[in-house]
């Protein structure tokens, strides 16, 4: 169930588990050095970071149906090109973003009123082209990410939602081509191509 805190910013919220919970979860919250998205600085620390997971990625096959973890109204549905490609965002009660990235497909629309377990959509790979030309995620996934709209801080989720792990892999593999740590463990079935 979820976890409540008095101090939580979701305190006094419901206690619903989505279903993708529990799937494996593929990269967690917080800064690696795969430089991938232009960095990012902390907007309440100024930290720069070089890159700066800013949710939970969660390994699904593409078509997933994702249900709401809250309810709230739904803000945006649509490409953002924001990085997370096709994406839909609601706001909560409590005036935080809820965000679910690389979806393949929308089952909702702006200003529409969700409850927790509505389905949202379906994951996928979507992303926004990068100076490459590459418009794909690292690989079919759902991201995660949740944030106060008044100060644009984003706070790691895992306590909003209960479940999944990291199937014993960690947060910490280095790729071994690169040498970069954490950021392209979408599944297990990649992970040879990393080292503890």
């Amino acid at each position: 169930a979820m976890q409540e805190t008095s101090s939580g910013p979701l305190a006094g919220g419901g206690g619903y588990v989505p279903s993708w919970a529990s799937a494996t979860r593929t990269q967690g919250f917080g800064p690696t050095n795969e430089v991938r998205d232009g960095g990012y600085t902390d907007p309440v620390t100024g930290e720069y970071f070089p890159h700066f997971n800013k949710g939970i990625d969660f390994g699904l096959p593409e078509g997933t149906p994702i249900d709401a973890a809250v309810g709230g109204t739904v803000v945006s549905a649509k490409r953002s090109g924001d990085g997370w490609g096709v994406s839909v965002k609601i706001r909560d009660a409590q005036g935080n973003i809820h965000n679910y990235g690389h979806l393949q497909g929308i089952n909702v629309a702006q200003g529409q009123t969700v409850k927790a377990g509505d389905i949202i959509g379906t994951s996928g790979n979507t992303a926004d082209p990068l100076p490459d030309g590459t418009v794909t995620s690292t690989g079919p996934h759902l991201s995660y990410d949740v944030w106060k709209e008044s100060n644009g801080a984003f706070f790691d989720p895992k306590d909003l939602i209960a479940g999944g792990g990291d199937a014993g892999g960690g947060y910490d593999k280095v790729n071994e081509t690169t040498g970069a740590y954490g950021r392209y463990q979408f599944m297990p079935v990649d992970w040879p191509n990393y080292a503890a």
